[in-house]
């Protein structure tokens, strides 16, 4: 019933409907949005042949028959364009409804496909916890499941945006400062931006000759703006709003993915001075879990207790201290 549900919200919102017909009871049954697309009203669910035939322009019957006679006869697929006779007798055409559902069926495409690949590019990103590796991970992927030819990663840094990798580019702008350009009002302002034409913004800076699009969404950790992910097309193809929408929903991976690694780098660095303290006190650290008798030393543990380096206490050296 849910699937029945859903499918019944799919055809109302793309002007679609269900026919079937039984030639044995010579009978046509339609689905409730089919009326109004012939002129009738919605919930006309049923009608005989003569009927259906008396709503198709008479220019058209003939084509609908041999439609349905090569059904009859076994033909794969079903299809056929013709007008509709209108209540007021005006034409009304059906190809302009067949243009809607190719759209809507088009964007459900698009959408299930790029769900797929930042499901892949998430999972990419979910392994990497080294900043550098981190955003090499983000352009690369970036590049090779969505086919943006040219992408790049920029950090802030006091006053400029450094660049931190990047694909498709053979001239590249390292450094940028953030008063300057589209990329740095994004830092500036913390809102993405579609230039479906770079023409159209004096602000636009080309690294290379031939950009004709621009995305640029800002990339943030703890509330703040860090840097950018940039997507630029080439030869004419333009990029719009779906792009947009796109790398919005993917900067929301690397944002969380740049807080995990940053997280896994401030413990590694406390990590670095809790041990170069320990060794500057000649002092060590150790671990007993009481219910295995497990124990665990730091490393300077070894000469504190008079063993060659490396070589850790036991516990029948623990009962000699």
């Amino acid at each position: 019933r849910e699937t029945e549900s859903h499918l019944r919200f799919a055809l109302a919102q793309s002007s679609m409907g269900i026919w079937s017909w039984d030639v044995a009871e010579e009978r046509v049954q339609w689905s409730p949005d089919m009326g109004p697309l012939y002129g009738l009203p919605a919930g006309t669910s049923s009608l005989s042949p003569e009927r259906f035939f008396a709503l198709v322009h008479p220019d058209d019957r003939e084509a609908v028959r041999e439609a349905d006679r090569r059904a009859w006869g076994g033909a794969d697929a079903y299809a056929v364009e013709f007008r509709v006779l209108g209540p007021d007798g005006s034409e009304e055409a059906l190809r302009q409804s067949e243009l809607t559902a190719r759209e809507v069926l088009a964007a459900a495409s698009r959408q299930a496909n790029e769900l797929a690949l930042l499901d892949r590019v998430r999972a990419a990103l979910s392994r990497e916890l080294d900043l550098p590796v981190l955003f090499r991970t983000v352009v690369e992927a970036v590049a090779a499941a969505f086919g943006y030819t040219q992408v790049s990663l920029y950090l802030r840094d006091g006053d400029h945006l450094a660049l931190q990798h990047q694909v498709g580019y053979a001239r590249v702008l390292a450094r940028i400062p953030v008063a300057d350009g589209v990329m740095g009002r994004v830092v500036r302002r913390g809102e993405p931006v579609l230039l479906e034409d770079v023409r159209a913004d004096a602000a636009f800076l080309g690294a290379i000759e031939g950009i004709a699009s621009e995305v640029c969404v800002p990339l943030r950790d703890r509330g703040r703006v860090v840097g950018v992910l940039n997507v630029e097309s080439t030869a004419g193809n333009r990029m719009d709003q779906a792009d947009l929408r796109l790398m919005v929903a993917l900067s929301e991976h690397v944002n969380v993915a740049i807080g995990r690694a940053r997280l896994y780098a401030e413990a590694r660095a406390s990590e670095e001075r809790l041990r170069q303290a320990l060794a500057a006190a000649q002092m060590a650290t150790w671990d007993w879990d009481l219910a295995s008798g497990a124990t665990e030393y730091s490393e300077g543990m070894s000469a504190l207790a008079g063993l060659p380096p490396g070589v850790m206490p036991s516990p029948a050296d623990y009962d000699a201290f």
